[in-house]
């Protein structure tokens, strides 16, 4: 059985651990679902079918296949977490579309618009934050990340 995709409530949903509501995030999201349905365009020559009433697609295998249901669920879901809750439950082909939808969404909510609880259950999520942040210092210093 399929867990319906549900999103935090407003009030609740927290960035990075800090005070800062998530909502600021998820008004972003619109950007993203349309470069969706503009990339759907430009590949299929229509819109993707983004309708929330409506199932998510099931495609099985290989992500060239894929990118259409990928584009789909860019455009058919406003939050980082409802959206990779409807990838995960689609099944086929999750993986590799999981891991193009969480980079692409996550690019457009940022590190705040990612909830802590999911950051916090990677292992080593310590580790990995500090060399994400010595990697942006590094950057931002015109350093070398060697």
């Amino acid at each position: 059985p399929r867990r319906a995709a549900t999103p935090p409530s407003r009030s609740s949903a927290r960035c990075c651990g800090c005070s800062a509501s998530s909502a600021a995030a998820e008004a972003r999201m619109p950007r993203l679902t349309e470069a969706a349905q503009a990339a759907a365009v430009r590949r299929t020559g229509r819109r993707i079918e983004a309708d929330p009433r409506r199932p998510d697609p099931v495609v099985a295998c290989y992500i060239d296949d894929n990118f259409a249901s990928l584009l789909g669920l860019a455009a058919k879901y406003t939050s980082f977490s409802e959206a990779l809750l409807a990838n995960a439950n689609a099944g086929g082909e999750n993986v590799h579309r999981g891991l193009v939808l969480g980079a692409l969404v996550g690019a457009q909510v940022g590190a705040s618009g990612i909830p802590a609880e999911l950051k916090a259950g990677l292992y080593h999520h310590d580790a990995i934050a500090a060399e994400i942040d010595a990697f942006i210092a590094a950057r931002v210093s015109g350093g070398s990340c060697t």
